[in-house]
């Protein structure tokens, strides 16, 4: 189990009525494309995070019924090594038998799709394991070869010309003999296995799931186009000339701080994900989100997407010259903030939010026209 902490980072843009005072003086041509840049940029403020439990999603990939995978860890250990490590398509483990059959059935007829899988790749292992030990054999003995010859040569020349030698002593330098001879050497005797060669379809995959994006994207209607609550959010507070409330984007920062176990007898590890581990952690939950939804074509049915709207309401001055220069309740400010914001979420009135009592109270104080505002 990962801990991965992702530090996040604001960016507040203009209220709507500060965009509107800025391009004021401009064209028409350019105050249109400030405006389509700033609903751009309201587009953008949208933050979104979808969790997927893998244990219903498998079990619904292979066919098995509702908890059936609940206690067998070894078996999702195996599946996620098979889909992440190997790209090992779900249809040769899935269990494919009569649906009458029992669940402990089913799931002991995975276990052997799983364990046949395993075999031929220990199999594949061990065949690959001898191959490189017989190059590392044919290398030593060309080695040796090599080095006789050379040796033979080497007294032939001594005993019929040493003239000769002494020419080529002079000719080439020490250092440069012991290189000549250095390019024989091969390296350490001792076999290594060589692990199987794994596809590397990341980028397809990418590419796959941002042309489905977009399709989707194209007929997607605005009460499921979360985009849009940000433009409506504008709309309102430009309506009601509220400038304290400011739409802020939120990124993603580059530091990201893993602690990983990397065995049970090994305290937890604190380490930062450079771009290229974190490419490559990309690269493996695509895949394995390729893997458990067949390419696209098996919809994930237990998930949950959280989407934050994310607004700062913003004041000129620190708490302190607030409350006694400006002679302004910054919590009166902020409940109004949120009242506006909740009548756009919800689609209903602000009145509708407060409890009975606390809307009698707020009827007879200067919160009456915020209470008298509806959804535009």
């Amino acid at each position: 189990k990962d801990e991965v902490i992702i530090p996040l980072l604001s960016e507040i843009l203009p209220s709507a009525k500060e965009f509107k005072n800025a391009i004021a003086s401009l064209s028409p041509e350019q105050q249109e494309f400030a405006k389509a840049f700033r609903a751009m940029q309201l587009e953008s403020s949208v933050f979104g995070i979808c969790v997927i439990p893998l244990k219903p999603q498998m079990e619904n990939l292979l066919n098995l019924p509702e908890g059936a995978l609940t206690k067998e860890i070894q078996l999702m250990q195996d599946l996620m090594s098979l889909f992440v490590e190997y790209q090992i398509p779900s249809d040769l483990l899935s269990f494919d038998g009569p649906k009458d059959i029992a669940a402990g059935d089913r799931v002991e007829a995975v276990k052997g799709h799983v364990s046949a899988v395993l075999q031929v790749i220990e199999g594949e292992k061990k065949k690959q394991l001898v191959e490189a030990k017989d190059r590392v054999k044919m290398a030593h003995s060309e080695q040796r070869i090599n080095q006789g010859s050379a040796g033979s040569r080497a007294h032939r020349g001594r005993m019929h010309s040493e003239p000769m030698i002494q020419l080529m002593s002079s000719d080439f330098g020490e250092d440069e003999m012991f290189y000549s001879t250095a390019a024989f050497a091969m390296p350490s005797t001792e076999p290594s296995s060589a692990p199987i060669q794994k596809r590397d379809n990341a980028e397809v995959t990418q590419a796959n799931f941002r042309e489905d994006d977009d399709s989707e994207q194209g007929g997607t209607s605005n009460s499921d186009d979360f985009t849009f609550i940000p433009k409506v959010l504008d709309a309102k507070l430009e309506e009601q000339n509220e400038g304290a409330l400011k739409s802020t984007i939120i990124k993603a920062g580059e530091n990201w701080e893993r602690l990983r176990k990397d065995n049970l007898l090994l305290p937890p590890k604190r380490s930062y994900l450079d771009s290229n581990a974190k490419k490559t952690e990309k690269n493996e939950a695509m895949d394995l989100l390729k893997a458990i939804s067949r390419s696209g074509s098996l919809p994930i049915a237990n998930s949950d997407l959280h989407i934050i709207i994310s607004l700062s309401h913003c004041f000129h001055k620190n708490l302190m010259s607030t409350i006694i220069q400006d002679n302004i309740n910054p919590i009166k400010q902020v409940e109004k903030s949120l009242l506006v914001v909740g009548s756009v979420i919800h689609s209903i009135a602000p009145p509708m939010l407060l409890s009975l009592e606390e809307g009698k109270k707020r009827e007879t104080t200067k919160d009456a026209e915020i209470l008298e505002a509806t959804v535009a």
